[in-house]
């Protein structure tokens, strides 16, 4: 018993710059895979253009795709949750420090920390596990009971797999950035509805950023990574009433 109490009394007189080091670690690791699932959207974004180019098209392979690339978005969309969160974080370490475990006067910073913990047990980010545990116990909290998530991105992951809303979002984006036809699109019998397109403004962009469809858009990311050349119509970006999960699907 003794033993444990000093290891919480060690763990409670934790240094500004240790805190900030379990921060910018996890900071760095989102960043670093932010841009490995870049790569792979894009590449899987070719085969899905071939496949609708190909003269031996097959509906059921193309629509696991198109599932499988939505499903890829919203987890990069999480991803750049976590990243925007930290750096939010790593501003404010000394209000941390000194509020000494104590929420009540940490309330506007708790959404940040407890969304970073739950969106990171959500991608089953092992290298979240230091930041995740120090942050549970400094403040007392129960995994399974996070009650200042951002509802954003709670409401992505009432549904393990993508439904046909969110797919019909992306066809609509992909179909956009390939140019590629509502007739064209579903000559196979898929039955997106591309009638609300893009804006040309959005259209014309050729860099992918998420802080323009982030609600903390003025906030600055540290990425060194960001010039991907990566069309933003290949990632929708929605945090609005637009949406809407479907539970049935």
């Amino acid at each position: 018993m003794g033993c444990h109490q000093a290891k919480i009394k060690e763990e409670k007189q934790i240094t500004e710059s240790q805190i900030k080091i379990k921060i910018e670690r996890l900071k760095q690791f989102a960043i670093l895979k932010k841009d490995q699932d870049i790569s792979k959207i894009l590449e899987q974004e070719q085969q899905l253009n071939l496949l609708l180019k190909s003269n031996q098209r097959n509906k059921d392979q193309e629509y696991i795709l198109f599932s499988k690339l939505s499903q890829q978005i919203k987890y990069l969309e999480t991803i750049n949750f976590i990243i925007v969160y930290c750096q939010l974080l790593s501003d404010q370490v000394l209000k941390i420090l000194k509020c000494q475990g104590n929420t009540n006067s940490l309330q506007e910073l708790m959404i940040y920390i407890e969304s970073v913990i739950y969106a990171s047990e959500k991608l089953n980010l092992k290298q979240a596990e230091e930041f995740n545990l120090y942050f549970l116990f400094y403040f007392k909290l129960d995994v399974n009971n996070l009650r200042n998530v951002n509802p954003k991105i709670i409401q992505m992951f009432q549904s393990l797999l993508p439904n046909s809303y969110e797919i019909n979002d992306y066809a609509k984006s992909f179909a956009n950035k390939y140019g590629i036809s509502e007739i064209e699109l579903n000559q196979v019998g898929h039955q997106f509805i591309l009638n609300n397109l893009i804006s040309q403004q959005i259209n014309n962009s050729n860099n992918f950023d998420f802080q323009q469809k982030n609600p903390f858009e003025n906030l600055k990311i540290n990425d060194e990574n960001k010039n991907n050349n990566f069309n933003t119509c290949s990632i929708p970006v929605k945090h609005n009433k637009k949406r809407i999960l479907d539970l049935k699907n």
